[in-house]
This record gives C-alpha cells, sequence and structure tokens, in this order.
C-alpha cells in the first residue's frame, strides 16, 4: 500500500494548469457510484462540496469498510507527461474516531493501491478538505485511467461521513511533484461533418448508423443535423444519437412505410459535448 501525501492549501503551487480528469469525477452531474465490497451508502450530493454543483459522499456502515466504484469514470491519456493526480477528502468523524482513505488508480487496468490515515483523537471530529495527493508518474498517450474509492472501518465501531470532490488530473510541469491550486476542466465540444450514405432501408425495418467522431465518450451530450430529404421527403425516422463507445456516435434510422427507401446520401452535422 502506498501512502497518499497531504498539503496544505498554502503550499498549492499557483498557476492554471489544465485539468485532464474526466467530468465523472467532478460529481457535478448525475452519476451513479455502487458499492463493490463492504456496506455502507453512496451517492452524489449538492451540498457539502468543495466547489461545483456537488461533491461525493462515502458513508461506511457502523464496524465495516466500504469500496465504491462510479460508471463512465474510465478516461484516456491523450498527451504523454509526467502526471499528478489530486483531490481534496473532507470528514466527518464521531467522538475521537480514525479512518483510512484509500484510492485504487488503475493503469491500463493494472492496480495501485494508495491510503491516507485520518486520526480522529489528534484532530478534529469535523475537518475541512484536505488536499491529497500522488504521483502517477509518466503516461503515455492511449493509457487508460479508473479510480476505486475506499474508506475503511472507523475503530471505534461509529459512523464515518466523507465527502470527496476537486479531483485534479495535471502535468507536473514544474518538475517539483505538487499539485496547483485547483482548476477546473475545459468543457469539452466536438464539432463534426461528415457526409453519410445511408443504405437502402427495408420496409418496417431498422437501420444502425456508426459514425467515427475523435474525442467522444459515452455520457457526453450529442446534438445532431441530417439532411431535411431524410425526413421530409423519405419520411424516414431519425433516433436520438449517443456516444455508444470511445470515438463513436451512433443512431438509428427506421422505415415505417411497408416498402424499401434508399435516401440520397447527405451531410450530417454532429456536436458533441460535456
Amino acid at each position: 500500500m502506498e501512502n497518499l501525501l497531504y498539503i496544505s492549501e498554502n503550499n498549492l503551487l499557483q498557476g492554471n494548469e489544465t485539468n485532464f480528469i474526466t467530468q465523472q469525477m467532478l460529481f457535478n452531474q448525475a452519476n451513479t457510484w455502487s458499492v463493490l465490497s463492504g456496506a455502507g451508502a453512496v451517492g452524489i450530493i449538492n451540498q457539502q462540496q468543495y466547489e461545483g454543483n456537488g461533491c461525493l459522499r462515502i458513508v461506511p456502515n457502523s464496524g465495516v469498510s466500504i469500496t465504491v466504484s462510479g460508471n463512465d469514470t474510465l478516461q484516456t491519456i491523450t498527451e504523454e507527461a509526467d502526471y499528478i493526480l489530486s483531490f481534496k477528502v473532507k470528514t466527518v468523524l464521531s467522538v475521537s474516531d480514525s479512518i483510512y482513505v484509500r484510492i485504487t488508480v488503475f493503469i491500463n487496468g493494472t492496480p495501485v493501491d494508495y491510503e491516507y490515515f485520518i486520526d480522529g483523537v489528534s484532530s478534529p471530529n469535523v475537518e475541512d478538505y484536505k488536499t491529497l495527493f500522488l504521483n502517477l508518474g509518466t503516461l503515455p498517450v492511449g493509457a487508460t485511467l479508473d479510480f476505486n474509492l475506499e474508506v475503511s472501518a472507523t475503530s471505534y465501531g461509529a459512523l464515518a461521513k466523507t465527502y470527496w470532490d476537486a479531483f485534479y488530473l495535471q502535468k507536473d510541469t514544474s518538475g517539483f511533484g505538487i499539485p496547483n491550486v485547483f482548476t477546473a476542466p475545459i468543457l469539452t465540444e466536438i464539432n463534426h461533418t461528415e457526409t453519410i450514405d445511408i443504405p437502402s432501408i427495408a420496409g418496417n425495418s431498422t437501420e444502425l448508423i456508426n459514425v467515427t467522431v475523435t474525442g467522444a465518450k459515452v455520457g457526453m451530450f450529442v446534438n445532431m443535423t441530417n439532411p431535411p430529404a431524410i425526413t421530409v421527403t423519405d419520411q424516414l425516422i431519425i433516433g436520438n444519437p449517443v456516444v455508444s463507445a470511445t470515438n463513436t456516435v451512433s443512431f438509428l434510422v427506421h422505415n415505417h412505410s411497408g416498402s424499401s427507401v434508399n435516401p440520397a446520401s447527405g451531410t450530417f452535422k454532429f456536436r458533441v459535448y460535456e
């Protein structure tokens, strides 16, 4: 087990370094978090946050630990560099209690465990947010990251509330190996235009169309415009587009008539954003 490092707010580096973390690790939008092991409660709440619209609250049941994971938290490195991961944790402990907060970082599927000990005996039972961080080393383009979070059983078997927020994945451009003051990620917006020739669709049949949109990730929003003739002249029904996989936008085209329809190729425009 590696140690998470603590740094005071006053010692964080100044200046804005790009935050590469996936939006799902900022807890500002709906996302499902599940208990992997142990017992307790986990969920995004819109109070107690460090920044933004929400934070993640993890509460283990009395006397047991809890490990949780979120959906759509997997991300891919797009620029090779030395990286630092930091985040904020706030604890509310009962009596003079103590816990460990832990994070498992999966790099290309290989887990590495890190922990930090919070001693309620020598610290307030209600703490302000602490900045914890770790150095990930050099990550190449295409490397993947994912995360599990854990709160240990308390020493007295009492309830402990932990709040997690402001995850920050940054390049170590200074070379000091310590994080900067938190910077929110720049919201991603991808615009893509493509000429698509939808094949002939038999009567009362549906065709699935997949389009490569580089940078699209599952969970992002999609707006699409299509050639008017497809709906006005051919009277085909086009389903809502979704990011079905990394770099892929998919939508359905349905022919509700009794005979086949072969629409002409035309220009489709996509706006994919977070």
